[in-house]
């Protein structure tokens, strides 16, 4: 059975506590802490194409992040949201709380920069499960606990919902003008090795899905391919989601045109530590880069995610292609 499939029984009980939808409130001054993020997950198929029920529905309309605990600082973890023919107008967070949301499209810079539209939005929420909107087309969501994980795993879960079945449960931020005066209301994301790598977007490859109420999966993208958005400014970290198959997808192609140079980093999504791509160069420090495009190889019938951090801080892409 797919590991995740299994992960259902790993839902924190203890993340449950408390009236599930009790009426959030945004706590006074509060940031959202620095973390250090666990994974990806996808809901780019809420329609159920392809073979989306064979696979529990996983990458497709929910999907589960395991995050790791018996650190000193939070954890996050991020997924991809298409919201195409409104079966996935609302998003249910189940497994952490209290935690923090942030919601942006997928192509504007992260929340607390100048360039950052009005369509992103943060979020609280002190019980879980609790219920969110998502505006249309592809949406970035970043999920960070509260405090810092007590237990040694914990996973936490979103799935799509045309309507709210848990409301009231969030409390929303200030308004984008105050955010854009204090950028640390949303933090950066915590590197083991790096301070000042921005959360940037992420990416989904799930072949086995076929969204038929969205053109740009039938050209491809959160299925077979996908990019990201890094911005001025800060060095931009990526994160993508592959399902590879026993023969699709068991490779993909990585590229920028950020800069010539990353440092690319992969593991099975329950995996606590990363490894660099094979064939890296070590800079010192825990820092190694490795010159793109590159062609990594992935586990075979698992849900791979990769991390890649361009050594740039010029605007760009990085795209992520089956081959």
């Amino acid at each position: 059975m797919n590991r995740k499939l299994l992960s259902i029984a790993a839902l924190s009980i203890a993340a449950w506590a408390g009236a599930a939808g009790a009426q959030g409130v945004f706590p006074q001054g509060s940031i959202v802490p620095l973390s250090m993020v666990d994974g990806a997950g996808s809901l780019v198929d809420p329609t159920s194409g392809g073979q989306c029920a064979f696979f529990g529905g996983y990458g497709c309309y929910r999907d589960d992040v395991m995050l790791h605990g018996g650190r000193s600082v939070s954890s996050s973890a991020v997924f991809q949201v298409l919201n195409a023919g409104g079966a996935c107008n609302y998003v249910a967070l189940e497994g952490l709380a209290p935690a923090y949301v942030t919601v942006k499209n997928w192509n504007e810079a992260y929340p607390g920069e100048l360039t950052t539209a009005f369509t992103s939005q943060v979020y609280y929420t002190s019980s879980a499960p609790a219920s969110f909107a998502v505006p249309q087309g592809w949406s970035t969501i970043n999920v960070t606990s509260a405090f810092p994980i007590a237990s040694s795993t914990q996973t936490v879960r979103l799935t799509c919902q045309g309507g709210a079945s848990f409301q009231g449960g969030f409390a929303i931020a200030p308004p984008v003008g105050t955010r854009r005066a204090n950028p640390m209301l949303v933090a950066n994301w915590l590197t083991p090795d790096d301070l000042t790598v921005h959360w940037s977007g992420n990416g989904s490859l799930i072949s086995f899905s076929n969204n038929q109420a969205h053109s740009d999966s039938q050209l491809g993208y959160g299925r077979t391919r996908d990019i990201a958005v890094t911005f001025p400014g800060a060095f931009g970290g990526t994160l993508f989601q592959v399902y590879a198959g026993n023969s699709t997808c068991r490779r993909v192609n990585i590229s920028s045109t950020a800069g010539a140079a990353a440092q690319v980093q992969s593991k099975e999504w329950t995996r606590r530590n990363w490894s660099f791509a094979p064939g890296s160069s070590d800079l010192g420090g825990g820092f190694r880069a490795i010159s793109l495009p590159l062609t990594l190889d992935l586990v075979p019938n698992a849900y791979n995610i990769i991390k890649v951090e361009p050594f740039s801080t010029n605007k760009g892409q990085v795209s992520v292609q089956c081959v």
